[in-house]
């Protein structure tokens, strides 16, 4: 009789172990769903439009990954000289390019061992390396690049001394969005910043990635606040512009010179434009 209550004490604590075990796991597997679609839905590469990821070696910007899913293209735009050194916040003054996203080493990089070895070795090194994307937005690089063959890879050297006009078209060609060519939305920029250049600056990096800019002008007053004005509805061109500047979308209740109006106000810092 003894023997079969401890034999019953036993058989109940091993149910309540491997209820509790249940539940821990239960716990366990619905954090890591949670963590899982919360880096998912942070995911800044949606796999259908060109991502330009810029790769840094501490402060100074070694290299240009280009991935365009809609032709299947890759490219990696990697500086020759490093007496014209490029900082992450200069691209876009520099060469007319703001990156949807970097990583940054806190050593030297090497971008001659390939991109699927590079993305590899980020992936091994996540936690060591300065970034603004997922680990999600990396591996689907890593997969992306290692399934394309090495020779459909656009491998670009590009000397910063060189002419600037044909730096240009090279950039023109290497960072255009199909989509945004495509829709061909017509843009204005006004600069009501205060300081001279911005426009142009701004207008070189639309134009790059494709954007059909009808006018670049100053304001007849300082802006404090930066916009992006749209009339009609929110297409991806918008919606690119937006994710790279940052600046808040207003409605335009009548066209304007351009479909999209940007205006740069004092703030302009915020956003991607430095």
């Amino acid at each position: 009789m003894v023997n079969k209550k401890k034999q019953e004490r036993r058989s109940q604590s091993i149910r309540m172990l491997v209820i509790y075990s249940l539940l821990v796991f239960a716990v366990i597997f619905i954090a890591i769903c949670f963590r899982a679609y919360a880096t998912i839905m942070d995911s800044k590469f949606d796999g259908q439009h060109r991502f330009i990821l810029a790769i840094a070696s501490k402060d100074d910007v070694s290299g240009v990954v280009s991935l365009e899913p809609v032709t299947s293209s890759l490219s990696v735009l990697k500086f020759s000289k490093v007496n014209k050194k490029v900082g992450l916040s200069d691209l876009d003054d520099a060469m007319g390019v703001i990156p949807d996203g970097y990583v940054r080493f806190g050593g030297d990089v090497d971008l001659d061992v390939g991109l699927p070895a590079l993305f590899q070795s980020i992936l091994f090194r996540w936690n060591s390396v300065d970034n603004n994307i997922t680990i999600y937005d990396l591996m689907r690089f890593w997969l992306y690049a290692s399934k394309t063959p090495s020779s459909s890879i656009d491998d670009i050297s590009l000397d910063l001394d060189t002419d600037n006009r044909f730096i240009e078209d090279k950039l023109a060609v290497l960072f255009n969005d199909s989509v945004i060519a495509s829709e061909n939305v017509s843009i204005q920029i006004i600069n009501g910043a205060g300081e001279s250049g911005l426009g142009n600056r701004l207008a070189k990096v639309i134009y790059n990635l494709g954007g059909n800019v009808v006018s670049v002008g100053n304001s007849s007053k300082i802006e404090k606040k930066s916009v992006i004005r749209h009339y009609g509805e929110i297409n991806y061109t918008v919606k690119r512009i937006q994710n790279l500047l940052l600046y808040k979308l207003e409605n335009l209740n009548k066209k304007e010179i351009g479909d999209i109006v940007i205006v740069i106000g004092k703030d302009y810092k915020k956003g991607g434009l430095k």
